[in-house]
């Protein structure tokens, strides 16, 4: 969704975020044999600072809850998830009622690929917070991967009240349906969308309406301006090529796309963490779940 790397860059109090782009030239046609080197976190000597200073307010003060809360983001953004939980649990044992490390931690917890953790984690935060429910699509992408199709429909569908022009949210919606009902019924039940500026993201809104093809995906990609903007745009592409492949039973196709949008076009934000926990899934065979569709 559209905050979604908004709460992935998160400006902390240490006035450090991660926004990160990449140098590969651009091409939607990746020789399959061609051997590239994925770009590190370019952010990574900024937060092992943050993480450095964070670490020494915790040994100087063992009770400090922002010194925990800091080296929980810390080690959050330099992709240390177990480290990470266990400051959140930490800053949490000093004070249960904390609700942002309950947040926090289920995204944690869900990057180990501990979505039983992360969904109770996600629920503990939103009884709490009742009115945010229809906002919290991270819990609707959990759900799908707990294989809970039916509750996870209903929260891209409160979602709706939030941002009807988020094409990610329409298409994770999409998913859960297919999943359970088969794509011609799920498409009946598409959620309508206005406007998604992102490229190539109306496309793919296309792809899953059947009204367009995978090869207009990856030409609206070519058509933004080489750079940070057009390597944004190929993640987003073969994320959700990744996802209509499988949708349509197609493992080797859906690990392809996901090898790009984890590789070249690697993203240091939410979405880019779903794409690596969902190749590495299907490569230790956990992944997916989809029951068979008559």
């Amino acid at each position: 969704m559209n905050v979604r790397t908004v709460f992935f860059c998160l400006v902390l109090a240490t006035g450090f975020s991660l926004c990160g782009f990449f140098t590969r030239p651009f091409s939607v046609g990746a020789n399959a044999q061609e051997t590239v080197k994925v770009r590190e976190n370019p952010e990574k000597e900024r937060w092992e600072v943050v993480l450095k200073k964070a670490t020494a307010q915790t040994v100087e003060d063992p009770n400090s809850i922002p010194g925990w809360m800091n080296k929980g983001i810390a080690h959050d953004r330099l992709g240390q998830y177990k480290e990470s939980e266990a400051a959140y649990t930490k800053a949490l044992g000093l004070q249960p009622s904390l609700l942002e490390a309950i947040d926090r931690r289920g995204s944690a917890r869900f990057f180990q690929g501990d979505i039983t953790g992360s969904i109770r984690d996600f629920d503990a935060y939103l009884l709490a917070k009742p009115n945010e429910k229809p906002g919290h699509w991270r819990r609707g992408i959990a759900l799908y991967y707990a294989g809970d199709f039916n509750e996870g429909a209903r929260q891209f569908e409160g979602y709706q009240s939030v941002d009807n022009n988020d094409v990610e949210n329409a298409v994770w919606h999409f998913l859960c349906l297919a999943a359970k009902e088969g794509i011609p019924n799920a498409r009946k039940k598409i959620l309508p969308i206005g406007k998604d500026r992102r490229v190539p993201l109306m496309e793919v809104y296309s792809l899953f309406k059947d009204e367009a093809k995978e090869a207009d995906v990856l030409q609206a990609v070519e058509s933004v301006q080489a750079g940070p903007q057009r390597e944004l745009a190929a993640f987003y592409a073969h994320l959700y090529l990744a996802l209509w492949r499988e949708i349509n039973r197609d493992k080797p196709g859906t690990l392809k796309h996901l090898k790009e949008a984890t590789g070249p076009y690697r993203q240091y934000e939410y979405m880019g963490e779903v794409a690596r926990v969902h190749r590495e899934w299907i490569e230790a065979n956990k992944w997916p779940k989809l029951p068979e569709v008559k």
